[in-house]
Parts: structure tokens; sequence; C-alpha cells
């Protein structure tokens, strides 16, 4: 751009600015405030009533300190309401009355076994290896009866699906041929 172009942009740019200042500082003041806001900003400040008796011999004695009724919002369970001879007694939830009521379940139930069944090998009449993969792509395999990974023990063997539980016995699954 020729040095002559920019000169004349910016004018034009110090003229739009100028015209901008001028209209802000010419503009027409706001509307005046209404009487009510008026009246309330000259009106003085009203001061607040006198408290009631004070005694000042009540000022030198012990306080008590706040009371928390028992409870502890950082605890869970059944609130501790105090009794007539104030000591703590602790109040069974109580269920609407037809309910059952509320039984523990016993322990959780054992994770999924993370293994997938991708394939079978015949070996023979009646030998079947169960070819088996993992998440991390570590393929293993094993036949009927045979401990996979120092935890997993095969039980069953078929054409479709094999059935494997934890090597304890516990947790037994069906795994699908997945062919993966």
């Amino acid at each position: 751009m020729s040095p002559d172009r920019q000169r004349q942009l910016l004018y034009g740019l110090l003229a739009v600015l100028a015209a901008i200042g001028g209209w802000q500082y010419l503009a027409p003041a706001p509307a005046a405030v209404p009487a009510a806001t008026a009246a309330r900003r000259d009106a003085p400040a009203a001061m607040p009533a006198p408290p009631g008796d004070v005694t000042l011999d009540a000022l030198g004695q012990a306080r008590r300190g706040p009371d928390d009724g028992g409870r502890n919002p950082f605890a869970f369970g059944a609130r501790i309401i105090p009794a007539s001879d104030s000591r703590p007694v602790r109040r069974e939830p109580t269920l609407a009355p037809g309910l059952p009521p509320i039984v523990p379940t016993g322990p959780p139930p054992l994770p999924p076994i993370p293994l997938k069944f991708i394939g079978l090998v015949e070996g023979g009449a009646t030998r079947k290896i169960a070819v088996l993969s993992d998440s991390k792509g570590l393929v293993v395999h094993g036949t009927e009866g045979a401990i996979i990974d120092g935890r997993y023990r095969i039980l069953a063997i078929g054409t479709e699906s094999i059935d494997i539980a934890y090597a304890d016995g516990r947790g037994r699954q069906t795994l699908r041929l997945s062919g993966q």
C-alpha cells in the first residue's frame, strides 16, 4: 500500500473517532431521576430501634455454647437424640408399615472373568483344547480341568462355549465363542 493511501486511511479513522467522541460528549443527559428515588436519597437514614432492657450484670456471667442437638453433618447413620437423663440414645431408622425389613445380602459378587473364548482345537477323538485371550492380548490355552493363568479353571468345553470359574470353584461363568 502506498504512503498516500495509508495517510488517507489514518485521517479517515481519526475523523470517525472524533465523531464518536463528540457524540458521546454532546449526547443529551439521561432522563431525570424519579421523584420517589430522589426523596429516598435525600431523606436521613432511619435509626434502628433501641434494644430492650440491658442488664450489665448479665454480660459478666458465663455463656452457654451453641446447642447442636446431637447432629453431625459429617457422620452417616441414625441421628442421636438425647433422652431425658441427658444420655445419648441411638434411634434406629424405621420403615413404613407393610415393607419388609432391610436384610444384608452378603458379600459382593466376584468380578467377571476377563477372558475371551477365541477358538477351539480338537486334537483327537475326545481331546478338546480351548484357546483364550485376555484384555492385554495374551493368548492362553487349556483342556478341561486345567488351571489358566494361575487363577481360573476350565470346567467344561463345548463346541460354541466353555464353562470357567475361579480356581477355588467360585464365580462360574459361561464364555461364548467370540472368534476374535
